[in-house]
């Protein structure tokens, strides 16, 4: 399903230490724009990635909401309302740093091309725990890697070949 957002595209370099500056700044961004337009925030924050241009990396950063209504204004000061993609994905859970999610997409990225099954549509993590109050290498973030829907029943044959069940 998928879950309405208010974000706000941002860019930075794909360093941890610059990343998260920029994410705050966005962060800090959306909430005074839920606040203000009386939203209430339904979710953990969320990194869409866009793409990279020379060496800026493209993200829309993004905080899941509740309460929209027809006289809540689509967008202000950069700032707008979405939604997430809603068909099915590839979800995988990172437990550890930042610093390692890298890895992780690296990795989602083999098991996707091993299997033959093509993207559709932008990644994004999810950041579950607060880094202000959980030890770093007890972070979860779910990373989602939206699929091309013919490919679920490929998935679910994989899936049942390996040992799997299906549901």
């Amino acid at each position: 399903e998928p879950v309405e957002i208010a974000y706000l595209p941002a860019h930075s370099r794909p360093e941890p230490s610059a990343l998260s500056a920029a994410m705050g700044d966005a962060y800090f961004e959306v909430l005074k724009f839920i606040y203000a337009h009386g939203l209430q925030d339904a979710g953990a924050p969320l990194s869409i990635t866009k793409t990279i241009v020379g060496a800026e990396l493209m993200f829309d950063a993004g905080i899941p909401v509740r309460g929209i209504t027809d006289d809540t204004p689509r967008a202000s000061d950069g700032v707008r309302l979405g939604k997430t993609y809603g068909g099915p994905v590839i979800r995988v859970r990172h437990v550890g740093s930042y610093r390692h999610l890298s890895a992780t997409h690296r990795k989602i990225a083999a098991y996707l091309a091993a299997l033959g099954i093509e993207r559709n549509g932008d990644a994004w993590e999810s950041y579950v725990s607060d880094p202000g109050k959980v030890a770093e290498t007890d972070l979860v973030t779910l990373i989602y890697y939206p699929v091309r829907p013919d490919l679920t029943r490929s998935l679910q044959t994989v899936f049942t070949r390996n040992g799997g069940t299906r549901t």
